[in-house]
Formats: C-alpha cells, sequence, structure tokens
C-alpha cells in the first residue's frame, strides 16, 4: 500500500508550510490511506500542517472526504485541529456545515 505514494510523484514533499497543490498527506488523508499516511509520518521534516493553496491541511481532507480513521491518526499525531482555511473555516467548521457528527473519537 506504500508504493501508492509513487502514483502522485509530481505532488511536492510535505516538508513546507504552504503549497499551491494538494501534498501526498492530503491525498493520503482525503482517501483514508492508512499504511501511506504511517509511511508519510516517518518522513524525516514532514510538516502535518501543510496547507494547499486553498488553506487546506491533511485533516481538512481528511475531515471532507469523512475519512475518520485518518482523522483520527492525524489528532494523534498532533495536528493542528483548530488551523483555518483561507475562508476562515476549521475543519470541525466544515464537518458542522455539511450536518455530519464529528466522530466522538477524536
Amino acid at each position: 500500500m506504500c508504493h501508492s505514494v509513487l502514483l502522485y510523484p509530481s505532488l511536492p514533499p510535505s516538508t513546507h508550510t504552504h503549497t499551491h497543490t494538494h501534498t501526498q498527506l492530503h491525498v493520503a488523508a482525503a482517501n483514508g490511506y492508512m499504511e501511506v499516511l504511517d509511511f508519510l509520518f516517518a518522513q524525516e521534516g514532514v510538516n502535518l500542517n501543510i496547507a494547499d493553496n486553498e488553506g487546506w491541511t491533511p485533516f481538512h481532507a481528511a475531515v471532507c472526504w469523512g475519512q475518520k480513521e485518518a482523522m483520527k491518526m492525524l489528532a494523534q499525531k498532533g495536528v493542528d485541529m483548530d488551523a483555518k482555511d483561507l475562508h476562515g473555516d476549521t475543519a470541525y467548521g466544515m464537518y458542522y456545515h455539511e450536518k455530519k457528527d464529528f466522530p466522538k473519537a477524536i
């Protein structure tokens, strides 16, 4: 499964603070690729709070696509769950706006 990262070779590394596109972390979080997330977390200098051009972090992506296990893993790794996108929305706000129940485990 970790080889799935190679499907997106043009994605930027997740070591910067902001990028113009989604990173490998965003893709893995949005799709619930747990083994890929584990692999990426182990990389030196990885920035778990990296924002894309909309200000979304990997946590925003996991929340948007309802990837509860990815949300839980990111939360356990200490991501900023209060990070705001360019519109001032937190991941919690996005989730509640869609009238979903935020996972109680987080």
